[in-house]
């Protein structure tokens, strides 16, 4: 039963790792031709990392069809004016992915909790 249980166990934290999501970040020149544009970075630390002062941002404007990627700066003030420009429809501003960052880590949250009550179970 141990066996198993550890086997479950391995399982789950495997799956934890699969679901991280991954950023793109610059160095404040270009998303294209900064070094930095292709070093992936697990999206949760890049917003916690108070070093890391830009991000890709991948603005698609829907009614001409274009998309435009610029290096912008990590702060609330920005990511505040991405979000307004999301609810209004005719454009749509990704950073990071943003989206997929926030539900990757609500799925790992999800899978601890899991693993936490499955623990207790076989303890008891």
């Amino acid at each position: 039963m141990k066996r198993l249980c550890s086997v479950v166990l391995l399982l789950i934290a495997f799956r934890c790792v699969l679901t991280v999501h991954w950023c793109y970040v610059c160095d404040g020149s270009s998303c294209h031709d900064s070094p930095l544009s292709n070093i992936r970075q697990d999206c949760r630390k890049v917003h916690n990392n108070k070093h890391q002062r830009y991000l890709c941002e991948s603005r698609h404007n829907k009614d001409q069809n274009t998309t435009v990627k610029r290096c912008i700066v990590n702060n609330p003030t920005t990511i505040t004016e991405c979000d307004e420009l999301n609810l209004h429809r005719e454009t749509s501003c990704f950073y990071c992915d943003r989206e997929l960052c926030n539900t990757g880590a609500k799925t790992i949250e999800g899978y601890l909790t899991e693993l936490k009550s499955f623990r207790e179970r076989t303890e008891n």
